[in-house]
């Protein structure tokens, strides 16, 4: 797996096995695989971006794991998507981010993902307002800022997106991807109304639709499984 990551980083082509490789590596002294996942995290897809952070943020409740990404980020600007999902990891994880530069201040200039996931770290250090532009974004934007607005809300696990999770998942006129994820979020927080609304989801559900949400539900029971095990809370808690 080092032979594989060391040979194919930076590869577009390759940026999904060595993102499972660099987090199965983290407990050998095998290459540098901090810059392994930065490396798979600078994809375009978010789905793939956002299944490695959510593994990542399980792995890294491991001190000895986390103290490897913390100190690649050390001393250097979140100025990336890359380095600001890293950072998400490790703060989910309930890892402080002491001695590592917050994010600028950001601004309410044009929609991006760096911009969800600069307001979702801002959001798990218990910032309202960060809080309420990802939840805005996912109730009133367009298709791919719902999308993910969506993602990156379930990343900081902020009490409040329960009840905007719950209302998107049950809007007929939202797009089915969007509903699905909604759904598979709460899941992640272990809501208690979680699998009833996916129930409802499914009824009628066929074909493509049927296979998007029992990949968002499988994607989400196997990131909560470790979660609920190993993390600690973040400051506006998990779980609820």
């Amino acid at each position: 797996m080092c032979a594989l990551c060391e040979a194919h980083v930076g590869d577009a082509d390759y940026r999904e096995p060595i993102g499972a490789a660099a987090v199965c590596l983290l407990d050998s002294e095998a290459g540098d695989r901090a810059t392994w996942l930065e490396s798979a995290l600078a994809g375009p897809e978010v789905d793939v971006r956002m299944e490695l952070t959510q593994r990542l943020m399980a792995a890294l409740a491991k001190e000895q794991r986390a103290e490897q990404v913390a100190d690649h980020l050390v001393g250097r600007p979140l100025d990336t998507l890359p380095s600001l999902c890293l950072a998400l990891a490790l703060r989910g994880a309930g890892r402080s981010l002491e001695g590592i530069a917050p994010p600028a201040e950001v601004p309410d200039g044009e929609w991006s993902e760096e911009l969800c996931a600069a307001l979702a770290l801002r959001a798990m250090g218990n910032d309202p307002e960060a809080t309420h532009r990802l939840e805005m974004m996912l109730r009133e934007g367009r298709p791919q800022e719902r999308y993910c607005g969506a993602h990156y809300l379930g990343l900081a696990r902020v009490r409040s997106a329960a009840l905007v999770f719950a209302s998107v998942r049950d809007q007929e006129d939202a797009p089915y991807p969007l509903r699905a994820l909604c759904g598979a979020s709460l899941v992640r927080r272990g809501h208690p109304e979680a699998f009833a609304g996916l129930e409802r989801l499914l009824r009628g559900a066929g074909g493509r639709r049927e296979a998007v949400l029992l990949l968002h539900l499988c994607r989400a029971v196997e990131d909560a499984i470790p979660l609920m095990l190993e993390c600690a809370d973040v400051d506006v808690g998990r779980f609820v």
